[in-house]
């Protein structure tokens, strides 16, 4: 004890008489936290419960459990610009079997591009800067490049055949469109699939870009560990700030599909659904995979060109609120926010644009070869009528993600639908009518 009380005392001595420096910097100092994180700390909040909604067998389902379900999901969105979808069954294996095999591709990969379509390893934005692998999907069900890897074209022909139909009543639902009328009109446009190798630090998400809402009408993603996180008020009842908050699920028996309103269905529904600001990351210690997959209606593509630069200017406008949200109290926080959520609500919608396209007079007869066809097509941007062995002169231009391939008319012929489809239809149109009524007693 008396050796260690002079040690101590030397040690003070060599402190107030000019002890070396090595001496003075002994005590450990703590490191300072991010600058993004003291300013942006009211920002993150806690995590947030996605409702979620079960498929199972959703074709087979009569007109009322169908209209149930459409009525379900319109709320869902309403209320959180997004849902959790499930499909028990083949479509859930599919799923879990891509997640997997994906996971291996990547693990395994070492040769990467810079920039196009394919195994891709961006190195812009922060938030980016990890390995994709990025594919365009055609009209045809074809793609860009033409051969996916890990069984990925088989989990989109198994999402365009169970959610697909299910999105579109979806949207006739919600729109106030005849029951059919929008059949056969959502397409998938693009799908990356992104991995993230390491944890993402939390302040990543506070960079420029990090949080966005998409350029599509909707957007499906499902990944291996959940790592979405919104950027918003829980619900429309929340009075407290729009916050950051990852999506957690409870307990579900099968793979989650995440649903996402997009920027321009926002504009098309002319605010009745909110595009979701989100932000993906992989908050674990293991490797993370998400695929997320767009959906377009490519009869619209040429009605975009006013919200072709909404979403940069919305990025820029979000990274703003974050770094100086802080600094102000809830109801200006939130007011601010409203009005970056409102950006895709401004202009004109496509509404228009989509009752010009269902009325549209069916020819049919070619106008070139003048010989009658059975199914005739559309390419919307030059507004020209043709078969399909005329078409192969004309050249897509203009759309941001992708060529755009020539796309089938909406409206098909009465006749052309058979007659138990035609009942089932006239079934739905009087459940929606039904529900109708009653929601506004």
């Amino acid at each position: 004890m008396a050796r260690a009380s002079a040690r101590r005392g030397r040690g003070w001595r060599w402190l107030v008489c000019g002890a070396p420096m090595a001496v003075i910097h002994r005590p450990v100092i703590q490191p300072l936290m991010p600058r993004c994180f003291s300013v942006h700390a009211k920002v993150f909040g806690d995590d947030q419960l996605v409702p979620t909604l079960e498929l199972a067998g959703y074709r087979r389902l009569g007109a009322k459990r169908k209209v149930k379900l459409q009525e379900e999901l319109d709320q869902l969105l309403r209320r959180f610009n997004c849902a959790a979808l499930t499909s028990p069954g083949r479509l859930d294996a599919r799923i879990n079997s891509v997640l997997f095999a994906a996971k291996e591709a990547f693990q395994q990969r070492r040769d990467w591009r810079g920039f196009g379509c394919g195994w891709v390893f961006p190195r812009s934005a922060e938030m980016y800067s990890h390995p994709h692998y990025l594919a365009f999907i055609r009209e045809d069900g074809s793609t860009d490049p033409p051969d996916l890897p890990f069984g990925l074209q088989r989990l989109l022909n198994g999402m365009r055949q169970q959610l697909l139909p299910f999105l579109e009543d979806v949207l006739e639902f919600g729109l106030g469109y005849e029951a059919g009328q929008l059949e056969n009109t959502l397409q998938m446009t693009t799908a990356i699939v992104h991995y993230y190798p390491e944890m993402t630090q939390q302040e990543t998400l506070l960079t420029p870009a990090a949080f966005h809402c998409d350029d599509s009408f909707l957007t499906l993603n499902v990944e291996s560990t959940p790592g979405i996180h919104g950027l918003g008020a829980v619900s429309e009842s929340d009075e407290s700030r729009p916050r950051i908050r990852r999506f957690s699920y409870g307990e579900v028996n099968s793979s989650i599909i995440n649903l996402f309103v997009g920027g321009y269905l926002q504009t098309l529904s002319q605010g009745r659904w909110r595009s979701l600001l989100h932000s993906g990351s992989n908050p674990s210690n293991e490797d993370r995979l998400s695929i997320t997959i767009f959906l377009g209606m490519p009869q619209l593509h040429g009605a975009i060109g006013e919200h072709v630069h909404t979403r940069g200017e919305q990025e820029r406008r979000v990274y703003d609120w974050l770094s100086t949200s802080s600094r102000h109290d809830d109801w200006l926080a939130t007011a601010n926010f409203e009005e970056i959520q409102d950006m895709y609500s401004q202009g004109d919608s496509f509404d228009p644009a989509v009752r010009e396209w269902l009325g549209m007079a069916r020819a049919d007869i070619c106008p070139t070869c003048q010989v009658p066809i059975a199914i005739l097509h559309c390419y919307q941007l030059l507004s020209l009528y043709r078969c399909a062995s005329h078409l192969r002169d004309f050249t897509p231009v203009g759309f941001p993600f992708h060529p755009i391939s020539t796309s089938r008319l909406l409206e098909r012929p009465r006749e052309h639908i058979s007659k138990s489809r035609q009942r089932h239809l006239r079934a739905m149109r009087n459940a929606r009518q039904r529900a109708l009524e009653l929601s506004r007693q």
